[in-house]
């Protein structure tokens, strides 16, 4: 501000020189400048300036002003007191010292500092206090009453400038304060507080319930008795294999896998578990095909047929056995039972089909339910199929439709009511054998 008023000022006593030059149509020109302690204007009157200045000169048809700022340096002293090192300018001091140091301002302009330093310790510090039972103070337990001192080296590079800490612990008696307790139950195992697992039932007094340190340096032990009752938790393993699906207490499983499986509750509220351990296995059928009805004296051939290329194949049949895909009985007399057993290539799975070759006289004279006057209802049937038939049954046989034989009755009866509760929903033969030679099939359904 004084600047701008003295430029005013100048300025105005100028104005007529200034006024004089716009008659004598004089250009004008202003030179700005800064300088360190004083500044000499070659170019306009020659003159030294040792502080701001707003000069002109006349030369010619050209006025020159001169705005000119002068930064002045000096030398300064000072004093400083630090704690075991002190760093100043681009030193560092870690005795007391007497340093002289030169700077320079943002105009480039040079000012001498001499400082005068004296390195101290960085102070002693003391704590007063007390605590129950015990206190922790850098990396040490004390139990005791302690007056402790600790020496910290506040420089690691000369050890000579240190802190002391000093501590005066009171270590106070506890007086007797509350009891309570409480119940933990767990099934296996039971935790509490810190969370670690009790696996065993005991009571124990937890000596961590006691309250801090009070203003007035009095402390209070609080008695907390813990009682834990653990209780039987039941796991039952079970190791199991499966080709395909297996089905266990109402869950399907389709591959092999761990599961945990809540069975039931003890009164204690602990859960009673099975551990199945399941490994299932690719499944594969098996079927036989041929000609299942003969007459005495004939032959037939019977083929397997398997979802699996690689599966090995065993028949048996009438005492014999047999690795090939088909097999042939000749010049039969009675029935046979034949079954055919295929085991996959890694021979954890197999799976049995079964067949009755029918050897009968009377074979030829095998007709249809519904060509004939027996009777079979209701179809389908959930529970019981009622059979009526003008001539004796002697015995009714039951094929399931990949020409297995799953169930055969003595009758000796016109009328008959056969089970099919326990047959699974599906299409069924029903075989009956009359007292006469004859035979009748009807299939059937049971739908439940």
């Amino acid at each position: 501000m004084k600047k701008v008023l003295f430029i005013a000022s100048l300025l105005a006593l100028m104005f007529p020189l200034i006024a004089v030059a716009q008659t004598k149509s004089l250009y004008h020109e202003f030179v700005t400048k800064s300088a360190c302690e004083s500044y000499t204007w070659d170019e306009g009157n020659g003159e030294t300036y040792y502080h701001d200045t707003v000069a002109f000169y006349i030369s010619g048809d050209t006025l020159y002003v001169l705005d000119l700022e002068v930064h002045l340096g000096g030398s300064f002293t000072d004093e400083v007191a630090a704690g075991c090192k002190y760093t100043w300018g681009d030193s560092t001091y870690r005795e007391s010292t007497v340093a002289t140091h030169t700077f320079s301002d943002r105009y480039g302009c040079d000012s001498t500092v001499t400082l005068t330093l004296t390195i101290e310790d960085t102070g002693r510090y003391s704590y007063d206090t007390s605590a129950c039972f015990q206190f922790a103070w850098r990396n040490k337990t004390f139990t005791t009453d302690t007056v402790c001192t600790d020496t910290v080296h506040a420089d690691a590079t000369t050890g000579t400038c240190a802190e002391l800490h000093t501590l005066n612990l009171t270590i106070v008696a506890p007086s007797a304060g509350s009891t309570s307790d409480t119940t933990v139950s767990g099934c296996g195992f039971a935790s509490y507080g810190n969370g670690v697992n009790r696996l065993t039932s005991y009571t124990t007094r937890d000596t961590s319930r006691v309250s801090v340190v009070t203003t007035n340096g009095q402390c209070q032990e609080n008695t907390l008795l813990i009682h834990f009752v653990i209780h039987d938790a039941k796991y039952t393993p079970i190791d199991t294999t499966s080709c395909g699906a297996f089905i266990f207490l109402g869950k399907t499983y389709n591959e092999s896998k761990v599961d945990t499986i809540k069975v039931g509750q003890s009164t204690e509220k602990c859960d009673s578990n099975v551990v199945i351990n399941l490994t299932v296995y690719e499944d594969l059928s098996v079927r036989i095909i041929g000609n299942l009805d003969l007459l005495p004296g004939q032959s037939t051939t019977l083929t397997s047929e398997c979802d699996h290329s690689n599966a090995s194949l065993n028949w048996n049949y009438a005492g014999q056995t047999s690795t090939d895909p088909s097999i042939t009985l000749t010049n039969l007399t009675e029935n046979t039972d034949v079954a055919l057993t295929a085991t996959s290539a890694d021979r954890k799975c197999s799976r049995t089909a079964y067949v009755t070759v029918m050897v009968s006289p009377y074979v030829t004279g095998i007709t249809e339910a519904a060509d004939s006057d027996v009777k079979l209802y209701p179809n389908p049937a959930s529970a019981l199929l009622n059979i009526e038939s003008p001539k004796t049954v002697e015995s009714i046989v039951v094929y399931n439709m990949a020409g297995q034989k799953i169930d055969e009755s003595k009758v000796s009866a016109e009328t008959y009511g056969l089970n099919v509760a326990r047959y699974n929903n599906g299409i069924y033969m029903v075989s009956l054998r009359m007292a006469d030679g004859s035979v009748v099939n009807q299939k059937i359904a049971v739908k439940k």
